[in-house]
């Protein structure tokens, strides 16, 4: 129990004087070990998946699920913080967002643009990782190639 705790607390750096706070670390330490906060994860997963398609397919949406998207994807605003700004109703704004993220799968479904997203970028990683063993102008070459369909 102490060396979780320890462990716990070394890594972040911080000292609990309330041990309610160590207990409820300790929990969380154990749930992660686990694979039980996997919930956690997949809902970042999300959030960064939810910026590339805003990214990639923004423009697609009305004005009014642009930027209602991005305040909750890139401004990490509330429901409620929205919906009072625009003078909708908290479920109004969560209604909007969910129907602009099908929209927006919707549209990666027809042009895959995610996904040749990160295959650009493994090619680019690839590309980098072998430098030393391409000639020069076929690097330089591909490199610029790669560099302009960003």
């Amino acid at each position: 129990f102490y060396q979780s705790v320890s462990g716990f607390t070394g890594v972040y750096g911080v000292k609990h004087k309330n041990l309610t706070h160590l207990i409820i670390l300790c929990i969380i330490s154990a749930l992660f070990e686990r694979g039980d906060c996997v919930v956690r994860e997949s809902l970042l997963e999300r959030r960064v998946r939810d910026g590339e398609m805003l990214d990639l397919y923004g423009e697609l949406l009305t004005d009014k699920q642009r930027d209602v998207f991005r305040m909750y994807v890139m401004c990490d605003f509330t429901l409620a913080e929205i919906g009072k700004s625009i003078g909708v109703s908290r479920q109004g704004v969560h209604d909007l967002i969910t129907r602009s993220r099908e929209r927006m799968e919707m549209f990666d479904r027809t042009f895959r643009l995610c996904d040749k997203r990160g295959k650009l970028k493994e090619i680019k990683k690839i590309t980098e990782e072998n430098k030393e063993r391409m000639p020069k102008d076929v690097y330089t070459a591909l490199k610029g190639i790669l560099d302009s369909m960003e």
